[in-house]
């Protein structure tokens, strides 16, 4: 049977400690003889965690690739006067919606500002 190894590079790591409230200890984190650094935020296949676990910047950035990703759809000559509703909704529920909700099963204390956000950008 053979062994699966993973080479990891601690230069290319970070550790984001999560719960820390107000009290900055001294952490010490090595990868055999290399220091990890701590960082507040890290950024992992697209999506970004902090320390605080914060949604905030995700919807944001949410918002912000639906509606660039609409607009350069549309931008192609795509509308709803020379393409039925049928085909739209089928653009819209595979290329648009996918791309913005990429990381949401992360959003897991969202305000109701954040959701009403969502929502907005949804319906224009």
């Amino acid at each position: 049977m053979q062994k699966l190894r993973y080479l990891y590079n601690p230069s290319k790591c970070v550790v984001v400690v999560f719960n820390e409230q107000g009290h900055k200890h001294q952490h010490s984190f090595k990868l055999g003889p290399d220091p990890i650094p701590i960082a507040e935020k890290y950024t992992h296949l697209g999506i970004v965690c902090d320390s605080a676990l914060a949604t905030k910047g995700s919807i944001q950035e949410a918002s912000v690739k639906l509606r660039w990703t609409y607009c350069n759809i549309c931008g192609t000559g795509i509308s709803s006067e020379n393409v039925s509703a049928k085909t739209l909704m089928t653009i819209y529920t595979t290329a648009i919606l996918p791309k913005a909700m990429s990381g949401c099963e992360l959003w897991n204390n969202c305000a109701a500002s954040d959701l009403a956000r969502l929502e907005y950008i949804n319906s224009v």
